[in-house]
């Protein structure tokens, strides 16, 4: 099992260095105006993340209390999601792009930290409080992927746009 928690954290390590990498060429001026998808900037993308990750490190918090996470269960995701997102989106957007980006960086490390920090072993009385009793490693590389998806849709606007 720490196989898998060490190639997850591995994969959001490199998932997250190469969608750095494809903003890092941006002046402050495109990530705050360059709308990238719908009406969303790359300053709207880094919170979008930043908010799904302190989310995350919400749900690993009431874990390590033994309260179970309030994860939506199977099919009440999509709701939640747009939701979510809906929210995040208002609560960000009068923040600064240096705000945004101080809290993306805060928070990406906590991240990382908080899943290397959980036990390797499916069966640490730990995971009782997960839906089905198990790691939910699934969910969490939901988040690598997260990167993943937004990195692709910057680049794409980025060609598009000839920058």
């Amino acid at each position: 099992m720490s196989e898998e928690r060490n190639r997850l954290i591995d994969q959001l390590r490199l998932e997250r260095e190469s969608f750095e990498r494809t903003i890092s060429p941006l002046s402050p001026t495109q990530m705050t105006q360059l709308e990238i998808v719908e009406h969303w900037t790359v300053k709207d993308i880094l919170a979008h993340l930043t908010s799904w990750e302190v989310e995350l490190l919400r749900w690993l918090d009431s874990a390590s209390q033994g309260i179970s996470p309030d994860i939506p269960g199977p099919g009440d995701w999509t709701p939640f999601i747009e939701q979510f997102n809906t929210q995040a989106y208002l609560e960000n957007r009068s923040r600064t792009l240096d705000d945004i980006v101080d809290s993306f960086k805060q928070v990406s490390s906590r991240v990382l930290d908080e899943l290397q920090a959980l036990p390797a072993d499916s069966s640490d009385p730990c995971w009782s409080v997960w839906r089905d009793g198990r790691p939910p490693w699934d969910l969490f590389g939901t988040y690598y992927e997260h990167y993943r998806e937004h990195r692709k849709q910057i680049k794409h606007r980025l060609e598009v746009m000839d920058i």
